[in-house]
């Protein structure tokens, strides 16, 4: 599992400082996007939350949020909240835990990644809708010494390959509109297409609130009464690697294998599947990865 909305959000930002002739004073998309990098916003504020919502023929379709804060132990870099449908993902202090249907997963990071290397994914603030060589439509100043920044990215084959899901297609163009406050931190995004016959629809709009920290953790699972978990790989062979983690008592489990094809079984005959919906960590419990 990388991030829950991985197919839905891929992060794959290009960034190319690209200005066409445009009205108003120019700000380099690139030097927007390095301003609201993670360790940038942070230097001034405790936390962001995030809200997007997603549009189809003008109608709200579905929400997303995105709750990042700093973490106490700065090795850990943040704590991030995420949901999407009835599905979060919660990042605390050097732990992983996902929630759906009234259970609790620990995540086993059985890619090998570090806790740090997982929540940097966050840090860009970037979306899927940010592809593209960015040009400067224009830019305006706002109230309070805001300014208004649109841009458009000229859809690619690879691009629309990418983003087939949201309508858009080829020789379309993806517009993006930014509201920024004086410090030029993000306030709104608005992502709009361009289609090739030269009608126009919204798909998304981020919103972001910045401040200090609230009160977003208060459940995550305590550490204090813990059972081991171990993950075996090549069992019985000259390889053999067993790999043990530390989960909260009662709680179930859910494996990030990466991108790697893994399955995993509850005995050494690969015979039974490990049942992730209804196993729980009540006592030491040993699972059998195959490859």
């Amino acid at each position: 599992m990388k991030k829950i909305v991985s197919a839905l959000l891929a992060l794959s930002l290009t960034v190319m400082i690209l200005v066409s002739c445009a009205s108003g004073v120019s700000v380099p998309y690139y030097t927007l996007a390095m301003d609201n990098y993670g360790e940038n916003v942070f230097e001034i504020y405790n936390a962001v939350n995030e809200t997007v919502t997603y549009y189809k023929n003008g109608e709200a379709v579905y929400e997303y949020s995105l709750y990042m804060e700093a973490s106490r132990d700065k090795s850990f870099a943040y704590n991030i909240r995420e949901s999407l449908e009835g599905y979060t993902l919660i990042g605390h202090e050097g732990e992983l835990y996902s929630v759906k249907d009234g259970k609790t997963y620990a995540i086993l990071q059985a890619d090998k990644r570090s806790y740090f290397d997982y929540v940097k994914e966050y840090e860009k603030r970037d979306h899927v809708l940010d592809q593209g060589e960015k040009y400067q439509k224009y830019s305006k100043p706002l109230e309070n010494d805001g300014t208004e920044v649109s841009y458009y990215a000229k859809v690619t084959p690879i691009i629309a390959a990418d983003l087939y899901e949201y309508g858009i297609t080829e020789n379309d163009r993806i517009i993006s509109t930014y509201t920024l406050d004086k410090d030029r931190y993000y306030q709104t995004i608005v992502y709009s297409v361009e289609h090739s016959d030269g009608t126009q629809e919204k798909i998304a709009e981020r919103r972001f609130e910045y401040g200090g920290v609230r009160d977003m953790f208060e459940n995550v699972p305590s550490l204090s009464d813990t059972v081991d978990v171990t993950i075996v790989y090549y069992n019985g062979t000259v390889n053999e690697i067993r790999d043990t983690y530390k989960v909260p008592k009662g709680l179930h489990i859910g494996i990030d294998a990466g991108e790697e094809k893994v399955s995993f079984y509850m005995d050494a005959s690969f015979e039974t599947e490990f049942d992730f919906e209804n196993a729980v960590a009540e006592n030491g419990m040993v699972i059998y990865a195959k490859k």
